[in-house]
């Protein structure tokens, strides 16, 4: 079973060569991914730093303590939910567009000349994930452009903590490290499983309100599931170990919040990586079944 890096990008992947995904891309393969083409995640992050500092500088300006100004508190829960939403159009992009990407081939008769070929259908699977990955690669810059931003601006707001040791700071360090890194990478990995499943609704769906209904109800479930685990966090921090995250004790306070942290990006990437593999071989099921 073929499986693409959710971190390389497809033109770099052995798949580019397919000549499935070669004919999918045309223009798309004449623009391989360098400095340049970095500047959709640079300048994303860049323009949501920078609005966080302009805000800052005017409410420095404005001679009031950003407490006594009451958006101020929430300007990060703002930008925040913003990202988020980006995020979720981004993930229903990437459904719809997959859900349509292999029932296309069904209805134009390209499928049945292609299973005439030699080429597998888990490489022509592969091949279609791999087109539809590329067509959002830009897509996914920008969003990890946006949450690299608010990661940005994480750092710059822990420079106001006051840490009584060098290993507070080291586990502050750590737990910056931990929240942000997979924040940032994040879509990437989520969306490789989305495209998975999207190939599966694609196989099932033939109607294009349909397909675009079930991109709906996918991602609805899969953010139920993810609040899902963060509800069973934070019932096991509050009630198991809620006498080690004492504020009077911030060094073991801070090590089980980057235990905890930790343990929701394990079962996160455990949740795409199941659904990842349980779509591609649902999808290559109903492919055979077709084919019969």
């Amino acid at each position: 079973m073929l499986r693409s890096k959710p971190l390389t990008y497809p033109l770099r992947l052995p798949i580019a060569h397919h000549p499935v995904f070669m004919l999918g891309t045309g223009r798309l393969r004449q623009a391989p991914i360098n400095a340049q083409s970095l500047r959709w995640m640079v300048l994303p992050g860049l323009a949501v730093a920078g609005a966080w500092l302009l805000a800052m500088n005017m409410i420095a300006r404005s001679g009031l303590a950003p407490y006594q100004i009451t958006w101020a508190g929430n300007l990060y829960l703002v930008a925040f939910v913003g990202v988020t939403l980006v995020g979720l159009l981004v993930d229903f992009f990437c459904l719809a567009m997959a859900g349509a990407a292999i029932s296309r081939e069904v209805e134009t008769r390209r499928w049945t000349l292609l299973r005439l070929t030699l080429l597998s259908e888990d490489s022509l699977v592969g091949a279609l994930h791999a087109v539809v990955r590329l067509r959002v690669w830009r897509l996914l810059q920008v969003v990890a452009g946006l949450r690299g931003g608010l990661c940005a601006i994480l750092a710059i707001e822990m420079f106001d903590f006051h840490f009584t040791s060098s290993f507070e700071v080291f586990q502050a360090v750590v737990l910056f490290l931990v929240l942000c890194v997979p924040y940032v990478i994040e879509p990437f990995w989520r969306t490789q499983a989305l495209i998975e499943t999207g190939l599966n609704i694609s196989t099932l769906n033939r109607s294009t309100s349909l397909t675009l209904l079930t991109a709906a109800f996918v991602l609805l479930v899969i953010w139920l599931l993810q609040i899902v685990i963060v509800g069973a966090l934070a019932v096991l921090i509050y009630f198991v170990l809620d006498d080690a995250m004492s504020p009077s004790n911030e060094a073991r306070m801070i090590f089980f919040m980057t235990l905890s942290v930790a343990c929701f990006w394990l079962l996160n990437y455990a949740l795409y990586a199941r659904l990842e593999h349980l779509s591609r071989k649902r999808t290559l099921r109903q492919l055979a079944r077709l084919d019969a």
